[in-house]
């Protein structure tokens, strides 16, 4: 840009989780998953690997589906914090957030996250306030055929 003697505009780049938790029948340890989202919901692949902790224990999982069996939620303090890390494009530096365990139940929450990549910062995840997760899983259902 510099030969044509513009300056590029500046912008924030907007990405998309959905974290999702299950409850893991006949036991109770939970299932929690992170999967990137396109801006019309469809699954999208930007993450390269994410560290999961629960409890004392750190799980790295550098694949998809990032997904992890939790232990009782009632015996890691209804907390799960990841580390996410992404294929880094614009730089991305990790980012850090925490799940709270809903205790013997199914849950869902769609975080919208917003990165300057002239400052190579994260803005606080947003859960977003019009998330249907039905909708956002019959989506997910119907990609995976």
């Amino acid at each position: 840009m510099d030969k044509l003697g513009l300056s590029i505009p500046e912008f924030r780049l907007q990405r998309k989780l959905l974290v999702t938790q299950k409850t893991v029948s006949g036991s109770p340890n939970c299932k929690v998953s992170i999967q990137g989202m396109s801006s019309d919901d469809f699954p999208f692949s930007f993450i390269s690997k994410v560290d999961f902790t629960s409890g004392a224990k750190t799980t790295s999982v550098s694949k998809e589906p990032f997904q992890v069996i939790t232990e009782d939620p009632k015996k890691i303090k209804l907390l799960v914090k990841f580390r996410v890390y992404f294929f880094g494009h614009y730089g991305e530096p990790p980012l850090d957030f925490e799940w709270p365990l809903q205790s013997m139940s199914n849950a869902s929450a769609m975080y919208v996250l917003e990165f300057n990549p002239f400052t190579q910062t994260w803005a606080n995840p947003v859960i977003e306030n019009d998330t249907k997760v039905t909708d956002v899983t019959a989506k997910l259902q119907a990609a995976a055929l």
